[in-house]
Order: structure tokens, then sequence, then C-alpha cells
């Protein structure tokens, strides 16, 4: 894996890639379309910046371009929450926010104050829905068969049903698996059972997904798709697979017995996360659909009884 030397180089490197055009794929990311009476209207995700035990600025919604540029791709050396000075990754919320949030201070101890009232008590009333994100981790190569195992398991199963979702490397060592689905609003069947149903499925049956994440978390983020992650010292994207290309990037994960496919040196995957065409979904054959999804909730529940 190619490492980096120091932090110019690394800096070089993020002001490369993070161009006010590839910033116009990034909103695609965190403004989710939906149609409203024959009009296209535009729910919020949230953006976070984290950098572990380091550095967190959280609570901060786009709706162009030119704003994520001005405040998170700032080529401003002494901007603090620039990305490309302060190495956080780049995190959105798994929740779809009907409003965009309220302009916190940029002054840190402020934005604190301000910020943990708000997440405590009000974020909930912003969230029209929320997508169900899964995890799945390794923290040994040699497990690396028995992850692509489980993925590809779960791959089917939700295939089986039909269910719109993405499969997302997510920077380090591991895959998202997000399902687009309107979480709050299914009928005839409850956050609670959702989430104690899907636990005990994958406990018994998926080892590498993350059986403690508590899926009903409002305020759960994940990496945001088309972005540079830091690992180690080198740079990976978190990037999403296609029906097309999956089962060839997992052979070539299983034959280097890494991850290396997705470091920033890969000229293929670059292009790719820099086409403004490229989509995230791993099947763009389905579409999204309430039934489908009470359906495999409650299959998986009859399975396990």
């Amino acid at each position: 894996m190619t490492t980096i030397k120091n932090k110019i180089q690394k800096r070089e490197i993020l002001k490369s890639y993070y161009t006010p055009d590839h910033s116009k794929k990034l909103i695609r990311e965190c403004n989710i379309p939906y149609n409203d009476q024959d009009k296209i209207k535009y729910d919020y995700r949230e953006v976070s910046l984290l950098k572990q035990n380091e550095f967190s600025f959280r609570g901060i919604t786009f709706s162009y371009s030119e704003y994520m540029n001005k405040i998170i791709f700032n080529p401003n050396p002494d901007y603090p929450y620039s990305v490309l000075n302060n190495n956080s990754n780049i995190y959105i919320s798994k929740a779809r926010l009907k409003y965009s949030l309220p302009r916190f201070s940029f002054k840190s101890s402020e934005r604190s104050i301000q910020t943990k009232p708000f997440y405590q008590h009000e974020y909930i009333n912003y969230i029209r829905y929320m997508d169900i994100y899964l995890d799945f981790d390794i923290d040994n190569y040699k497990d690396i068969p028995y992850l692509i195992h489980d993925i590809n398991y779960f791959i089917e199963l939700l295939s089986e049903y039909k269910l719109m979702f993405e499969v997302v490397f997510s920077g380090n060592r591991g895959f998202k698996i997000l399902l687009y689905n309107n979480y709050y609003t299914l009928e005839g069947v409850s956050k609670l059972i959702f989430d104690l149903t899907l636990n005990k499925y994958v406990k018994d049956h998926i080892k590498y997904l993350d059986h403690t994440c508590t899926y009903s978390i409002p305020s759960k983020l994940m990496k945001m798709n088309f972005t540079l992650c830091h690992s180690n010292e080198t740079l990976n994207y978190v990037f999403p697979l296609k029906k097309q290309n999956y089962k060839n990037v997992f052979s070539r994960i299983l034959k280097d017995n890494n991850f290396t496919i997705f470091n920033y040196t890969n000229e293929s995957i670059n292009n790719l996360c820099r086409d403004i065409n490229y989509t995230s979904f791993f099947n763009d054959e389905f579409t999204y659909s309430d039934r489908r999804l009470i359906k495999f909730v409650k299959d998986l529940n009859i399975k396990i009884i």
C-alpha cells in the first residue's frame, strides 16, 4: 500500500481531489430527491467532519456546492474547518432531514453549547425518513474471505426481496450496506421489532456484521461516498460498488488479501469517483417499496422462530 510521506503531500492530494467540480458530485450525496405532487424536492443529509479523539465538527447541511467549497474545502491553509487542513473524514447522517439545520456558530466553544441540546431535543423533529445502515468490519486481514462471504450472503438476501440498497467500501477495513427505506413510515412493524429482529438474525447467521449496532439511533453517521478516508499513513476511496463490478472487486480483494484496490493511487476507481454520472445504487433495476421491506422483516422473524 502506498504511504504518504508528509502533511504537505497529503494536503496536495486532497486539494487535487476535492475540486469545485467534484463537490457538485458530493452535493448529490447529501441532497436526496423525492417527488411531491409531481414536483422534485429534496431532503438533506447532515454533513460532519470527524477525526478520532482529535477533531469534531457536526451539524451542517449544504444545498449548493459553492457553500460546501467555502466551508469544508476551503483552500486557505489557516482555515480550521477545511478537510484539506484538519485531516478529518467526511460523514453524513443516515437520517434524511426535512429542513436544513440551523446555522450554528463556527466558534468551537459556542458551537458545542448550541448543538448539544439541539441533538437531544430537536433533531428528531427534522427527520423525515431514516435509512438502515449495516456495518461489516474486520480487525485482521486473515478474516477477509469470511467478510466477503458474509457480504455476499447479505447481498443475496436483500436481492431476493428486491430491496434498493448500496454496498460501499467504507475506507478502512470493511463495507457498509445502506437500505434506502422510509424507516419511520413502515406500517405493520415497529422500529423496535425491526431492530430486535435484524439484530438477532445477524448475530446468529452473519459473523462480521456489527450486530451490536442499534439501527434506530437517529443521529448515527456514515462516511460519505466518493470521499477520501484517512487510513493509517495513506488515503482510500469510500467507494460504492455496482452490481456489474462487485464480483471482480471481491476477487481482487481475495487475491491481494488486502484492500489496496481502493487506495488513492488506483486510477480506475479515481476516475469513477470523479465521474459525475456514476451513481451509488448497487441495483438500479429495483425501486423503493415499503411492502417489500415489511415482507423482508416479517420473513426474517419467521426464520428466527
